[in-house]
């Protein structure tokens, strides 16, 4: 009888993991949402902010980073008090696996504030994502007479969680 038991615990144990890795693929790398806020100059003409989410997708597991967020161009300034000043900003998402760059997104905004949200994942050959750089830059919108020139902020880097 005790024999029975112990064989019947382990089946089910071995369910219950095989059941997890289908039905819940992404909990091997849910750590939970990392926050970025990324700038492009210290008055705040133009910055990025929002939540890097890194999970797995789907069977076998290809790992992806889910981006949330908004881009700000003019908004809450703390230089000057003008709302345009002929450049948009424009928020710069690069995932990479190693030193190659697998996937990049960008946003756009003019005078305001746009939300977005979409996925990073690697390409068909490469398998992984461990981290996702950050860069928000300023250019001049065409046929706007721009105080200045076009300028990018320091790009940030932001790491997948350790497992």
């Amino acid at each position: 009888m005790r024999r029975v038991f112990t064989s019947f615990r382990l089946v089910a144990l071995f369910v219950a993991a095989f059941v997890g890795m289908v039905l819940a693929p992404g909990a091997a790398l849910a750590a939970g949402p990392a926050s970025f806020s990324v700038v492009a100059d210290d008055c705040l003409f133009g910055y990025t902010k929002g939540e890097l989410t890194w999970r797995t997708l789907g069977t076998p597991g290809v790992p992806v980073v889910d981006v949330a967020g908004s881009v700000y161009d003019m908004r809450n300034n703390v230089c000057l008090p003008i709302r345009d000043d002929g450049l948009r900003t424009t928020a710069f998402f690069t995932a990479y696996s190693g030193t190659v760059a697998v996937d990049r997104a960008a946003r756009r905004v003019d005078n305001g504030e746009r939300a977005f949200a979409f996925t990073l994942q690697p390409g068909p050959v490469v398998g992984t994502i461990d981290h996702v750089t950050i860069r928000v830059c300023r250019t001049v919108v065409p046929g706007a007479v721009a105080p200045s020139t076009s300028y990018c902020g320091a790009p940030q880097t932001f790491y997948a969680p350790t497992r």
